[in-house]
């Protein structure tokens, strides 16, 4: 096969990707995630993130845009709203919805995702910390 004919093979599976992630961003939409802030340090008011942690399954939550259903220890089976750090955002693509963290162009987390998230309960809700989310697949 010609270098000209493998260029235009190219081009047009170039054009067939790009096309199919038009189609899907055009089907996503943002999702209001719960989020939490604390007051700038040197504050006394401020609160650091906690040690602990919880292990489960990510998952839609009409209130707060995600929960968590923990899959170990004294709390398997209970869900728990998620309250992320303040500039993460959530958007639904395909039905699962994708959590970045404001930072940058890769997701944090996705609905159906067995996750550690770092944090702890604080006002009825999970508190994740801003670092150290990580998948348990």
């Amino acid at each position: 096969m010609s270098s000209r004919r493998l260029a235009g093979h190219a081009v047009t599976v170039l054009g067939i990707v790009v096309l199919a992630m038009v189609g899907v961003l055009a089907t996503s939409r943002p999702v209001a995630l719960r989020t939490w802030a604390r007051v700038a340090a040197p504050s006394p008011q401020v609160i650091g993130c906690y040690l602990s942690g919880v292990d489960g399954t990510l998952v839609t939550d009409a209130e707060a845009g995600t929960a968590i259903v923990e899959d170990v220890g004294p709390g398997a089976g209970q869900r728990s709203a998620i309250s992320w750090p303040a500039g993460y955002w959530g958007l639904s693509v395909l039905g699962t919805t994708v959590v970045f963290d404001g930072r940058g162009p890769l997701p944090v987390a996705r609905t159906g995702a067995r996750l550690h998230i770092p944090g702890g309960f604080h006002d009825g809700s999970f508190e994740a910390c801003f670092e150290g989310v990580g998948s348990l697949d």
